[in-house]
């Protein structure tokens, strides 16, 4: 997985482009979706896009590794968190003008301990890292991001367990990875 580039502010302004783009054209039945270049549009980078309407989740999609090229991987997880998230109904042609788009470019993953609770809350850097969970039957990340709604390390672990369906026990085999995340959106 290659590091984050370093993006300029005008740069970072034009890269949810091709998320809009495809979502305004969802609506139109047209077979091609016009594409500008995109800075940093040709990277093999993962990423997720998330969708906010008035500051709310409104979907959120992504992977953790990367694919295809960033460009590509935006217009898709754009209609993935419009139209596939589970917690959410399929987006609607009124509620588009409302919709912001987040972008969050993902760096290497790195592993962390986790043979315990105490252990993994010991390595993690609240506010910064991005975590993935998994074990032989399970898997979930949160994003830097969700430290802005869970700043406790604590609260942060237990709700990442509870999001990949672990138990209250601490989960045997379980293997943890941190991530640097690079995030910006439309204002």
């Amino acid at each position: 997985m290659p590091q984050l580039p370093s993006i300029e502010p005008a740069e970072q302004a034009a890269m949810p482009g091709p998320g809009r783009a495809t979502l305004q054209h969802h609506w139109q039945r047209q077979d091609a979706v016009p594409q500008a270049a995109l800075p940093h549009g040709q990277l093999l980078l993962p990423c997720f896009v998330t969708l906010q309407k008035a500051g709310q989740l409104r979907g959120c999609i992504g992977c953790l590794e990367a694919r295809m090229p960033l460009a590509d991987a935006i217009a898709y997880f754009s209609l993935a968190a419009a139209f596939s998230d589970p917690r959410f109904p399929p987006l609607s042609q009124q509620e588009l003008p409302q919709i912001r788009i987040h972008l969050a470019l993902l760096g290497s993953l790195s592993p962390l301990p986790a043979h315990s609770r105490s252990a993994l809350l010991a390595a993690l850097k609240p506010g910064q890292d991005g975590l993935k969970l998994q074990d032989a039957h399970h898997q979930a990340t949160f994003l830097p991001s969700v430290w802005a709604q869970l700043p406790e390390p604590g609260d942060f672990v237990d709700q990442l367990l509870r999001k990949g369906g672990w138990s209250q026990h601490w989960p045997g085999q379980l293997q943890a990875w941190r991530y640097p995340s690079l995030s910006f959106g439309e204002d």
